[in-house]
């Protein structure tokens, strides 16, 4: 016997298929101008309830059971989705309350419904079972099974359909489900539609309906209409423009640095001469000044020396410039100038030196953020938010190597602020203690009234969460800040 909440189940599903906006008609199986439908169920002998459903001519549910839908009849709570279907449905079954939570598929036909309780106690919705729906090639339902919460089955309907009208409403149908003893037990319905016999004339009630009906109509529209144009709002183009033309920035100015821009000093073609007087100076003066401007990477472990400040490289830079316009040919001259060009070179590589485990931990913050804002409808936001959030943090990482081996001699061993406030939000829910009080009688332990306080532990994991979340939203501005510090103002 099916119960009070597979009842509301079964008459609200016409409500959620509606396959086009504004049309709940559609979701009762309904074809036509259809103002009314009374359906008649029996179960076993048992009379269930019958929930007259009343639409506007438009086709918009007005009443069900009875109750005006058009207002807030403190019976049931609809929640529609951009498309008109309701999503929720929150109801009164005898004593308790109860929500259904219906699924479509890709023609919008409802084929699952969750059906919830709620918990008096804690004010949750605990999910009592489940109901997957199959049709048939008429568009009407011809198997309904119930699930219980564990998975198993509860009821399984099965229906054949033996009258229909013109309009092809069906109009009759049977009912077999053989745990419960249901053989071939018939359901009805009535249909009556909105167009008015030839003779009968407008009443003023019925054009105080029609203006209630038109009017609900109306809200219905604006409510569907304002969802719709979720996303696209002055403010909502402001923030894809933005990170739009942001991501674009970033990537075409790097890819400029790194790939198309010049280096500024090339090398020179092999001496073929001896040096004169003034090579001989100008080759003394550019290898006294990169020796003077070179630091031991002894404490790294390195048997050499090399530039590791913006000063340092900055003399260097003046002294090579000056041989630069000299235009040398002595062969001491250009060996001393193309290997400073080497060096050069080489301490301006850029190379990624942020944390890895930040990027990692800011991606997929991020990315969660940027789905989330991609299934409300905001694609080019979300996308552009992530792939410059990405980029940003990985670009602005990439530093020149001389920068990175200054920073090395200069941090402490350990791992990089970023990394390390990672990994002391872990030492902190590490921390987290958890309480256990245990009862004893005559010296026996009572495992039955043991009590435990998780409230600690629960706080700090919460606040680690929290903060970890944290950390991962600051990674397009922690880029941001790196790219602008080593591509822009540095240079």
């Amino acid at each position: 016997m099916r119960n009070n909440s597979f009842i509301a189940i079964m008459f609200f599903l016409g409500i959620v298929t509606g396959l086009s906006a504004q049309d709940d008609r559609l979701s009762f199986d309904l074809c036509g101008d259809v103002r009314l439908c009374v359906p008649s169920v029996a179960d076993n002998g048992f009379a269930l309830p019958s929930l007259r459903a009343e639409f506007s001519e438009r086709g918009t549910l007005v009443k069900l059971g009875g109750m005006d839908m058009t207002v807030d009849n403190g019976s049931y709570a609809v929640k529609r989705d951009t498309k008109n279907r309701i999503v929720r449905l929150d109801f009164s079954a005898g004593d308790a309350d109860r929500v259904n939570v219906f699924s479509y598929d890709h023609k919008g036909k409802v084929i699952e419904v969750k059906d919830y309780f709620m918990n008096i106690d804690t004010d949750e919705e605990v999910l009592d079972s489940r109901m997957v729906r199959e049709y048939n090639s008429d568009g009407f339902p011809v198997k309904e099974t119930y699930y219980n919460e564990d998975g198993s089955v509860r009821a399984a309907y099965v229906y054949t359909y033996v009258g229909k009208d013109k309009s092809g409403n069906w109009l009759k149908r049977t009912v077999k489900e053989t745990s419960q003893g249901l053989d071939d037990v018939e359901e009805t319905r009535e249909v009556s539609l909105n167009v008015p016999a030839a003779s009968e004339e407008p009443t003023a009630a019925v054009g105080e309906r029609k203006a209630v009906d038109a009017s609900f109509d109306d809200s219905i529209s604006s409510a569907l209409d304002a969802k719709k144009r979720v996303g696209r709002s002055p403010k909502d183009w402001f923030w894809e423009l933005l990170w739009g033309v942001l991501f674009a920035a970033l990537v075409v100015h790097a890819i400029y640095v790194n790939y198309v821009k010049k280096p500024e000093f090339v090398r020179l073609p092999e001496g073929s001469e001896a040096d004169t007087p003034e090579e001989e100076k100008l080759a003394e003066r550019l290898h006294g000044v990169v020796n003077a401007n070179v630091t031991s990477l002894q404490p790294l472990g390195v048997d050499d020396s090399v530039p590791v400040t913006r000063d340092q490289l900055k003399n260097i830079k003046a002294a090579m410039r000056e041989v630069q316009s000299a235009e040398p040919h002595g062969c001491r001259v250009v060996d001393t100038y193309n290997a400073a060009v080497d060096m050069v070179e080489a301490s301006e590589k850029r190379v990624f030196s942020g944390s890895k485990m930040y990027l990692v931990l800011g991606v997929v913050v991020v990315g969660v953020i940027a789905v989330m804002r991609i299934f409300e409808g905001h694609i080019i936001q979300g996308a552009a938010y992530f792939l410059f959030s990405f980029f940003a943090y990985w670009l602005g990482c990439k530093r020149q190597l001389y920068r990175v081996i200054g920073s090395e001699l200069k941090r402490p061993a350990g791992p990089k602020s970023s990394a390390a406030a990672i990994l002391a939000v872990f030492g902190f829910m590490a921390s987290s203690r958890t309480y256990i009080t245990k009862y004893y009688m005559n010296g026996i332990e009572r495992p039955e009234q043991e009590g435990r306080d998780d409230s600690e532990h629960i706080a700090f994991g919460f606040m680690g969460f929290m903060a970890l979340v944290f950390l991962g939203l600051l990674m397009p501005f922690v880029g941001l800040f790196n790219y602008l510090r080593f591509y822009v103002i540095s240079r």
